[in-house]
């Protein structure tokens, strides 16, 4: 009745699929349940990585079902220190340390040029980081979405290289 209303949608902004680290359920049984929900609009926003064709499988069988797909992600953030400088910041000392999380939301028209954006900074981030001995940008870049994931835990990106890389893309920063 209140889709017929053209009221109000119901909708889930923030949601993990299989491929991210923190979930451990498989992808056919969340794409089942994402399929069976009553949600309208749905924008799956995994950790750190954008596993583009679950995505467009999805926004495909989501739009069959008259539903819509937002493309998204999840990441951790931190600030380079001239940043901090420039703006006289103080941070916090969070449960995450010097970074925090932001959700990404962009048109899924642009799924695969963000989800190489996001490989592509986390791979400079994690190999960047000292515990990142023996890996290189060929074997982060050929995991699988979730243990690539799995890799960027406790990693953050840039927010001013986030900034540069994706300033053509439309999106919405939401920290």
């Amino acid at each position: 009745e209140r889709l017929s209303e053209g009221t109000f949608k119901k909708c889930d902004m923030h949601v993990h699929s299989s491929s991210c680290y923190s979930r451990s359920y498989s992808e056919e049984s969340f794409v089942e349940k994402v399929l069976n929900s009553d949600l309208d609009v749905l924008a799956v926003t995994d950790h750190n990585s954008i596993d583009d064709k679950l995505l467009e499988s999805l926004y495909t069988q989501l739009a069959a079902k008259e539903k819509v797909l937002i493309g998204g992600v999840e990441i951790n953030v931190k600030l380079k220190q001239s940043t901090i400088d420039m703006y006289h910041l103080t941070l916090g000392n969070g449960r995450e340390g010097a970074y925090f999380h932001a959700i990404v939301w962009f048109d899924m028209n642009q799924v695969k040029e963000m989800a190489d954006i996001i490989k592509c900074l986390f791979i400079d981030a994690i190999l960047r980081d000292s515990k990142s001995e023996g890996l290189t940008a060929d074997n982060l870049g050929s995991l699988s979405c979730n243990d690539f994931s799995k890799q960027t835990k406790g990693i953050a990106v840039y927010l001013e290289d986030f900034q540069e890389k994706t300033s053509t893309l439309q999106h919405f920063f939401i920290p």
